[in-house]
């Protein structure tokens, strides 16, 4: 309460910054200001006379205090250090190590459900088959005759989308986390850092089931004599000339009788170099070998352009908000009518399987009914029904759902719509070659710039500090070709969109 008041810590700045450095709470009130993030500003005002190098000596005795909390562990373990609150290399592992044996000598007196996910490759019926087995384990069944009577490069690319379903109809990366896949517990009780990728249990299930996707995949290619590397190396340097002239990509993938750690350091080199030819040749039409050469700045994802104008659109109102959450939040509370009781969580699914009146909900519920009728979102038919504009309830959904839409993959009215959306500045539009969810999944994945708890895969091999289990450097490898294949699918997109824009512009 104290440290709220600017004026008083002020004031009183000496004493105060004594008691702090004595008080058991003063762990946790650095934790609350510096590292752990707020739906508004945390409003800790800390004595001047307290300086920051400090905190450093006040933290390291907390981590080692029985009395420690797992969630500030937690937050130590992957924050990142910064001039206001600076944190060691030391005291993160510490936090670490802590966290590691935290219920070794704690009983557990809460309710604990487990699950678990598998990939299978097998003989059976069906490309695809999925089937829940005991303790809440689901596991994915894949046909392998179908990779094995498959082995041309093509398919095997075409897999990822069609059969491993990595990507969505628009081409979006389903891999990625999306506000709305967040349950409300995650949402609300969840304590998170600053500068965390925000992930719940369904990125966490998509990105295990994803990994081991490439890597039986990888397996099996590997055993029937094709290198899933040799398939990205096609890409660049045959199928991009024959298909749509694109000629000077090189990609040079590692060799087989590499090291694991020489894998990972030139897959994520290569990466690099690719994301770098293809700008060059969105810009200039083509890749000046020498130019490129001399070329060493870094990649930064949000940086990047395809050839598609305006591939992309955002939310960028509050109205477009407020439609979202009144639509499909399980929080928005119009879901529940006295007509229907428990049967919807939502406001669209009791919309679309029952016949509603304006009547059926209750006052408190009527004036955001009345907004979304204002705003088209709701209509009334002739028999006193209320009906959602299906074509502006899609587009919501999608956005929704993904964060992001692609007018590209719209016509007609739904395209209208969209154009409408962006000339009243309900939507912005963006150029990039990956959409902003791809991109923050892209930052998550490789390096520490945007997220303190990020796996910093390119960063870590290209600076010699990766794990020295094999184990670990084996699966880090699977994890960089499964991006490699995100890449590759994006770069293929831009160039079959242009394509087609090209054809269309002609006619």
């Amino acid at each position: 309460m104290l440290l709220q008041q600017e004026e008083l810590v002020k004031f009183y700045g000496k004493e105060l910054a004594e008691i702090l450095r004595i008080s058991e709470q003063t762990p946790r009130l650095i934790i609350d200001k510096f590292l752990k993030k707020h739906d508004q500003e945390c409003s800790y005002n800390f004595p001047k006379e307290l300086s920051p190098s400090e905190y450093e000596g006040i933290l390291q005795k907390y981590v080692k205090l029985d009395t420690a909390n797992l969630n500030d562990l937690q937050l130590l373990t992957h924050s990142q250090s910064s001039k206001e609150c600076p944190i060691s290399d030391k005291l993160r592992l510490a936090a670490k190590r802590e966290c590691d044996t935290y219920w070794e000598n704690r009983p557990f007196t809460g309710v604990q459900i487990g699950y678990g996910v598998g990939v299978e490759f097998a003989d059976v019926p069906e490309i695809k088959s999925a089937k829940r087995l005991e303790n809440n384990t689901y596991q994915v069944t894949y046909d392998i005759k179908w990779l094995l009577d498959n082995l041309d490069y093509p398919t095997i690319l075409n897999n990822f989308r069609y059969v491993f379903e990595q990507f969505d109809d628009c081409w979006r990366s389903t891999l990625v986390s999306v506000k709305s896949q967040l349950g409300v517990f995650e949402r609300a009780l969840l304590t998170r850092g600053i500068k965390e990728y925000v992930k719940g249990n369904l990125f966490n299930i998509r990105e295990n089931i994803s990994t081991m996707q490439v890597k039986g995949c990888y397996d099996i290619l590997k055993h029937n004599g094709v290198r899933l590397e040799d398939v990205l190396k096609w890409f660049f340097e045959e199928y991009l000339p024959q298909e749509f002239g694109a000629n000077g990509f090189r990609f040079n993938p590692p060799s087989e009788g590499t090291t694991l750690v020489e894998k990972c350091r030139t897959i994520a080199s290569e990466m690099d170099g690719v994301l770098k030819q293809f700008r060059m040749y969105v810009q200039d039409g083509e890749i000046d070998r020498e130019l490129f050469e001399m070329s060493s700045e870094h990649i930064i994802f949000s940086s990047l352009s395809g050839f598609v104008k305006e591939k992309y659109a955002y939310g960028n109102s509050s109205d477009i908000q407020r439609e979202q959450f009144l639509l499909f939040s399980d929080q928005s509370l119009l879901g529940y009518i006295e007509k229907t009781q428990n049967r919807y969580n939502r406001f669209f699914d009791l919309m679309i399987h029952e016949d509603i009146s304006f009547s059926d909900f209750w006052v408190h519920q009527q004036e955001n009914v009345q907004w979304l009728i204002e705003h088209d979102i709701v209509k009334e038919n002739s028999d006193g029904y209320l009906k959602l504009n299906i074509s502006r309830v899609y587009i919501l959904k999608d956005l929704y759902e993904h964060d992001v839409i692609c007018p590209q993959y719209f016509d007609g009215e739904l395209k209208n719509i969209i154009d409408e959306w962006c000339r009243n500045g309900d939507l912005r539009l963006a150029d990039s070659l990956f959409s902003e969810p791809e991109q923050d999944y892209l930052n998550y994945e490789l390096n520490k710039s945007s997220y303190s708890n990020g796996l910093d895969l390119r960063n870590k091999y290209a600076h010699s500090t990766y794990p020295v289990n094999e184990k670990v450097q084996f699966m880090d490898y699977i994890i960089l070709l499964k991006i490699m294949i995100l890449v590759v699918t994006k770069i293929n997109e831009e160039f079959c969109l242009r394509e087609e824009i090209n054809e269309t512009s002609e006619k």
